[in-house]
């Protein structure tokens, strides 16, 4: 569990700066790229 800890911590970040922007009044955007062509034109 200890080993994935800077990835939870990311997710935790992310989600308080996505609670202050909405307390703000900005809508949230999600961006997907679902290409399956090339690797390259993934996230």
């Amino acid at each position: 569990m200890f080993d994935k800890l800077e990835v939870n911590e990311g997710m935790l970040v992310e989600n308080i700066v996505a609670q202050m922007l909405r307390a703000a009044g900005h809508k949230l955007y999600f961006f997907s790229n679902s290409s399956r062509t090339s690797a390259d034109d993934r996230m």
